[in-house]
């Protein structure tokens, strides 16, 4: 590991990871049990919810509803997300929400963060540009340092299901990490004692906060963490039902692509 300090340019604003241009596929939920079914009507599409205006997205098949996006942007690190309100209907508006993320084009899914919404009774007025101020929104933020480059995001309930025939949203943000401090990549390979890699072991580390962060390995058994604050002393591990490994202490004053771990013969 290099022993100069990484320097990143410092920035306090979040910025959405999302564009109007980048793919972006509808989810609908397991079931509906109020006999309003079928795609979302032509003009309050998927594609309304990344449109950087005020337009909704509804889905009739209502609990459990989202959507998937792939940001053009590429590999991102998010740790906070907006949602504003549609433009009527407050029964309709997410009660809690599920993030996931996927670097193997939704193949598998990781688990971002979960948890409840309440979202302000207040509407917003149709075609909106986001950029007007004022509008009506809730943030959820969470710790996430991990890099995705897809995201899935669903909404398992709604406010009032017995009213709602639907779900919608006027505009869903993902942000980014604001750099605040020097943040680096720490990147690495799980293997076995012979050296194959190992698949799907769960590599973690703790900050001195006791906070922590996980990642799977690949197919081939690489992992990568994105935004890790330098400067910080860290403690790695890495699982795996069929392996023991050691845990790692780490210091982190540089980038570090080699954090290995090789199973104990």
């Amino acid at each position: 590991m290099a022993g100069a300090f990484f320097t990143v340019p410092v920035s306090f604003a979040q910025t959405d990871v999302t564009s109007p241009t980048d793919p972006v596929q509808v989810v609908s939920g397991p079931f509906d049990d109020d006999g309003q079914v079928g795609p979302p009507p032509l003009n309050e599409g998927v594609d309304k919810a990344i449109d950087n205006t005020m337009t909704k997205y509804l889905n009739f098949i209502d609990e459990g509803s989202g959507l998937i996006v792939t940001p053009g942007a590429g590999s991102t690190v998010i740790n906070s997300m907006r949602i504003y309100t549609a433009n009527d209907f407050p029964d309709r508006d997410p009660a809690s929400y599920l993030l996931e993320g996927s670097n193997n084009a939704g193949s598998s899914w990781t688990v971002i963060s979960t948890g409840t919404l309440n979202l302000p009774a207040n509407r917003n007025a149709t075609g909106q540009p986001i950029s007007t101020p004022g509008l009506f929104s809730q943030t959820v933020s969470f710790f996430n340092l991990m890099a995705y480059t897809s995201y899935r995001i669903t909404f398992p309930t709604i406010k009032d299901v017995i009213l709602a025939n639907s779900m919608q949203i006027g505009e869903i943000e993902l942000l980014d990490i604001p750099v605040s401090a020097a943040t680096v990549t720490v990147a690495g390979r799980v293997s076995s004692s012979v050296g194959r890699g190992v698949a799907s072991a769960r590599v973690s580390f703790t900050n001195q906060n006791g906070e922590t962060q996980m990642a799977l390995t690949n197919a081939f058994g690489y992992f990568r963490f994105a935004g890790v604050e330098a400067g910080e002393t860290y403690i790695f591990t890495a699982t795996h039902k069929r392996y023991q490994f050691t845990p790692q202490v780490v210091t982190l004053l540089d980038t570090l692509s080699d954090l290995n771990f090789v199973a104990e013969p």
